[in-house]
């Protein structure tokens, strides 16, 4: 919570000119501390006897689930949104997204002669894939299949995840960080 804080007030300084003091810093992190340990009943005195705890459960077999949460900072307008989407195996289908997020991307940068690589064997198969995909993804790459036809290349290719080692690691940082990154060479 304390690194959590002190990179906030980094980046406010750094994007915002905002300073904040030493003090300010400690009071966000302990606050921080706080409602984490509130919200998964660490605090003996918030816990109550009896009480079932809900845990997620997956959605039925060909459906996904989409979670979805909000926060704000209290006396700020400053908020963000949360989004998870699962299959009924539990897994994510963010590669699924990804590769519709990186066309959308090259396309609105107008790249062409482009060449798709993901490490994610199921996603390229199924948009290399002729047939409509009639699955729990298939609307997601379907309308990955149709944009693809505005860019010239190559389309996806299968690499292993060694090869694409900057793309997992820039995926798992966008999760510490609540947000999509993109870099650019």
């Amino acid at each position: 919570m304390v690194g959590w804080a002190i990179w906030e007030a980094r980046n406010g300084l750094l994007w915002n000119n905002k300073k904040s003091r030493p003090e300010q810093v400690s009071l966000h992190a302990s606050l921080r501390l706080q409602d984490f340990l509130r919200v998964n009943n660490c605090l003996g005195s918030q816990s109550r006897q009896g009480q079932i705890k809900q845990m997620w459960q997956p959605p039925h077999e060909n459906s996904l689930k989409i979670n979805v949460d909000g926060a704000w900072k209290p006396g700020t307008t400053e908020g963000g949104v949360g989004v998870v989407v699962k299959d009924s195996t539990g897994k994510f289908v963010a590669e699924a997204l990804a590769a519709r997020t990186g066309t959308i991307l090259a396309m609105e940068r107008g790249y062409q002669n482009v060449v798709f690589e993901s490490d994610a064997l199921q996603i390229v198969t199924a948009l290399r894939n002729h047939s409509i995909d009639r699955s729990v993804i298939g609307p997601v790459v379907e309308d990955t299949k149709s944009l693809l036809t505005q860019i010239t290349g190559e389309g996806f290719t299968h690499i292993r995840r060694t090869a694409n080692g900057v793309a997992h690691r820039l995926a798992r940082f966008a999760l510490h960080i609540g947000g999509s990154l993109y870099w650019f060479e």
